[in-house]
């Protein structure tokens, strides 16, 4: 546009002053100031997203910065995220321009088009056209956005157009007419066809960092040219590629691309990224009084819920009262266990049982087959007697000597003792033995009171040497006197019957019940319990001291003929 064309425009002739268009002027700026009223609503859709700044009052755009770091290698172009939406006043548009600071370093920016209603990320192109490797580092301004009103006229087709002084001329048609007018002075150098290119040779090795008070990071060709894709939320620990020491999880960035780990001490040293810092809160006082108020308060309305739940349970517990009749008593799971316990305890001591009579049935055979051989036995000798009765002999002289048969007392080498037993008052005196080898103490039934027996709560199977015994009751609570010092009776079952002459065991629980011990010494045992010594014979007891003699017939006759006068064994008269 020349001088000619000013002067059309404006009507001024030379040397008059532009005068001042107050209404033009007003107008614009009141449509300036009716964009500048709305705002621009700016979301973060990165965490560490920077948002745009009018670095200047005259400033037309808005600095954008990108929140991730990247090498632009020579000749090639990345894809930059700014981490931040937007969104427009109605009536504008938003357009990507360069900055001149990386347009002087040969950066090109692709500009591109914000639509109004365009609520995505916004991201920036980038070519390299240097001969150099570009370094962007989270933070880094790398556009800068304009907001520019639009015109949105209605579509129509029509058939004709204007015509104006250019027409359909096109590219260049405008400098054509310029070129006559050029001076000679100004012609173009030509450029040589030959040309020397300089190629930089391949580095021996890639540094990271600024070599100030600390050495640089040494990295691969990948890692230095590599388009970092950070990573702020890995949860396993490993190990900084600077430093050489632990990254833990929260405290660190890891690459996506190269796999690069770096940790929050260093990220700022080799990628100028800063690390967001944490706030720290002032810790707030306590009132204790307004605590202790409170407590209180808490503590009489826990009262009042508390006599309140109390009224309401003896409520509850009047009304189960009244329906105590209505109710219905079902059968527990629990009965159902321990009826399945007995029958099957009951199984099995019928299963001993059985086989206790297969023994006993195989027992009987034998002894009557034996049977058989002594009667025939028998039989022989009885017709030997007679034999020997029918023939006459003289009998020897016998001398005058007096001849005794003495029984030796039995002995049982057992630790016989005797025990007295006082229940209700009321008590009887036993034979009994110390049996160390018994888990639990047991008695005769045919010496024990009725008035000293119980029912037991379960049955128990008693298993000895030559068998089981099923036994139902037990003896009561009592003492057992034992010498000169009774303890208390402990758990004892009444069993149908012991051997003769015996009627009580003293098992392994009546130490136990005692809660002392025993000493076992020279035919004297000794409880350390109150210290009580009692004297524990290896004979048989008294009752069961004497036995019928096993005599031959012919030793008999031989004894009945060598005494001269009646004598007397087990109290019975033997006539000679």
């Amino acid at each position: 546009m020349n001088e000619s064309d000013l002067s059309d425009i404006y009507s001024v002739s030379e040397g008059e002053d532009l005068t001042y268009q107050p209404e033009e002027f007003d107008t614009f700026m009141l449509r300036q100031t009716d964009i500048s009223q709305e705002t621009l609503k700016i979301k973060r859709t990165h965490p560490l997203a920077f948002l745009p700044q009018r670095k200047t009052e005259g400033a037309a755009g808005y600095d954008l910065a990108t929140c991730e770091g990247c090498v632009l290698t020579p000749h090639s172009h990345a894809i930059l995220n700014t981490g931040i939406s937007i969104k427009l006043p109605e009536g504008t548009y938003g357009r990507i321009a360069p900055r001149s600071g990386l347009s002087a370093k040969g950066i090109f920016i692709n500009g591109g088009v914000i639509d109004a209603d365009f609520r995505g990320s916004i991201q920036v192109i980038l070519f390299n056209f240097s001969f150099e490797n570009i370094l962007f580092n989270i933070g880094d301004n790398i556009a800068q956005l304009i907001i520019e009103k639009i015109a949105l006229p209605e579509v129509e087709e029509v058939q004709f157009l204007d015509q104006t002084q250019r027409g359909s001329r096109s590219f260049g048609s405008t400098d054509k007419q310029e070129e006559k007018k050029v001076s000679a002075a100004f012609k173009p150098v030509p450029i040589p066809i030959n040309m020397l290119q300089v190629i930089e040779d391949e580095p021996s090795e890639y540094l990271i960092g600024e070599s100030e008070w600390r050495s640089q990071m040494r990295v691969s060709r990948k890692e230095y040219l590599c388009q970092h894709d950070w990573s702020y939320d890995e949860t396993t620990a490993a190990d900084c590629r600077d430093c050489k020491l632990e990254a833990r999880a929260g405290n660190r960035i890891d690459c996506r691309k190269c796999k690069l780990i770096i940790c929050s001490l260093c990220t700022y040293h080799c990628f100028k990224i800063s690390w967001p810092s944490t706030i720290r809160t002032q810790m707030k006082k306590t009132d204790w009084k307004s605590l202790s108020a409170l407590q209180s308060n808490l503590i009489q309305k826990f009262i009042r819920r508390e006599n309140e739940l109390e009224e309401e349970v003896k409520n509850l517990r009047q009304q189960i009262s009244g329906m105590e009749e209505l109710a219905i008593i079902q059968e527990a799971p629990s009965e159902y266990e321990r009826e399945l316990t007995e029958v099957q305890q009951e199984n099995a001591f019928l299963k001993l049982m059985n086989e206790k009579q297969q023994k006993d049935i195989e027992a009987l055979k034998q002894e009557k087959q034996l049977l058989l051989e002594l009667g025939e036995i028998n039989k022989r000798e009885l017709m030997d007697l007679k034999t020997r009765l029918l023939v006459p002999s003289s009998l020897p002289v016998l001398t005058f000597d007096e001849y005794y048969v003495n029984a030796a007392p039995q002995r049982n080498n057992l630790l016989n003792i005797k025990v007295r037993v006082e229940i209700n008052n009321q008590d009887c005196v036993l034979n009994a033995i110390l049996d160390t080898g018994a888990a639990t103490c047991v008695c005769d039934g045919t010496k024990i009171p009725k008035e000293f027996r119980q029912q037991a709560s379960v049955d128990a199977l008693i298993q000895g040497v030559n068998g089981a015994t099923k036994v139902s009751e037990i003896l009561k609570e009592g003492k057992i006197w034992v010498g000169e010092q009774y303890f208390r009776l402990p758990r004892t079952f009444v069993m149908p019957s012991l051997a003769e002459g015996l009627n009580f065991i003293l098992g392994m629980n009546f130490i136990r019940a005692m809660e002392g011990g025993l000493r076992i010494e020279k035919g004297e045992v000794t409880f350390y319990k109150l210290v009580t010594t009692v004297s524990t014979p290896p004979t048989a007891h008294q009752v069961t001291l004497l036995e019928e003699l096993d005599l031959e017939l012919t030793e008999y006759y031989d004894i009945c003929a060598a005494m001269p006068q009646k004598g007397i064994i087990n109290q019975e008269l033997i006539d000679p």
